[in-house]
């Protein structure tokens, strides 16, 4: 199980998956998310939520999580 983070811990994180997800290439045109994707699915995976990757249609990925509670 996870160890709950600190709010400053958290912000710290947060800024560096954002500047993560901001390295992904998924401009339109073409409309290519996968990277995307992948980065939001693997931050989910750190906390232990297991996300599931859906493709709307190819190279339009989506992400999808349940969160218990």
């Amino acid at each position: 199980m996870h160890t709950p983070l600190t709010e400053s811990e958290l912000l710290e994180k947060s800024v560096v998956w954002f500047k993560e997800l901001l390295r992904c290439d998924s401009s339109n045109p073409p409309g290519d998310e996968r990277s995307a994707a992948r980065c939001i699915a693997s931050i989910l995976s750190v906390f232990g939520i297991t996300p599931e990757i859906i493709s709307a249609a190819p190279a339009r990925d989506n992400v999808v999580a349940a969160v218990n509670g």
